[in-house]
């Protein structure tokens, strides 16, 4: 079964119910880690995820709350090295250079971590990794830096990861008929001049996840605000997606049965 464990559902400044956005993908006995911000190890082994089970860990972009966790990550893949193999590191390539100098600051090293960066071209269906679980695919999201949107396909199912982008046909074509999209939602269409270009509107998550015919939409990157609720969220979204929409929360598990 493909299993998406949600980390953190929320946006930067995160907030009391929702931590920074990231994820945990689980593929038969393999885990991806997608971001890293803050508490991942902690978050891995309370999934029952240790360290060693981890293949790869794939961070979007290099914005702060995408990668702050990053350092003691690799402290802790130092401390156990002996006991696992090799860690791949995929990323866009500026922000392999973010996390090298995050590295360097805090007197850690790849090699003692045994972590195998990679950067990752800003092209469209590039594949990041493919084993015997799972494939991943990436393509550029629409933001301030460079991003990337990932599709992760396990025995015919399919995931979308798109946080953090404005709507844009690179992630429309990614998402093509997947069963599950996970798409930036920053607040509502009413708002869009706070966020355009960077981010997108309930009302443009639902327009995507029309146009790419998903099976379900769940809006995540989400902003703790006065200005809206979920439901306004779900409610303008719905009216542009026909399928099942949802807010993403810290602690869902999405599952996915291989198809017959």
């Amino acid at each position: 079964m493909l299993r998406i464990h949600i980390l953190g559902s929320g946006d930067a400044r995160a907030g009391r119910s929702r931590d920074t956005t990231a994820l945990a993908v689980q593929a038969d006995d393999e885990w991806t880690l997608v971001d890293c911000p803050g508490g991942a190890v902690h978050k891995l082994a309370r999934l029952g995820a240790d360290l060693a089970a981890l293949r790869r860990l794939i961070v979007t972009h290099n914005h702060v709350d995408h990668v702050y966790g990053f350092a003691h990550l690799a402290h802790a893949l130092a401390l156990s090295a002996v006991h696992r193999p090799a860690l791949s590191v995929h990323a866009p390539k500026e922000t392999v250079t973010t996390l090298r100098a995050i590295l360097q600051a805090h007197g850690l090293d790849a090699a003692s971590a045994r972590l195998d960066l990679q950067g990752v071209e800003l092209q469209p269906d590039v594949e990041v990794a493919a084993s015997r679980a799972v494939r991943i695919v990436a393509s550029r999201a629409a933001h301030s830096r460079d991003t990337l949107a990932l599709r992760f396909e396990h025995c015919g199912q399919s995931v979308v990861y798109a946080s953090d982008t404005g709507p844009c046909e690179s992630v429309a074509t990614l998402s093509a008929g997947v069963d599950l999209l996970l798409h930036d939602c920053a607040g509502l269409h009413r708002d869009l001049a706070a966020f355009n270009g960077q981010h997108s509107s309930a009302r443009q998550a639902g327009e995507i996840a029309a146009a790419a015919g998903v099976g379900e939409l769940r809006l995540i990157h989400l902003t703790e605000s006065d200005k809206h609720s979920d439901a306004d969220l779900l409610s303008e979204a719905g009216q542009h997606f026909g399928g099942a929409v949802e807010t993403a929360a810290d602690g869902d598990t999405y599952v996915l049965s291989p198809s017959t």
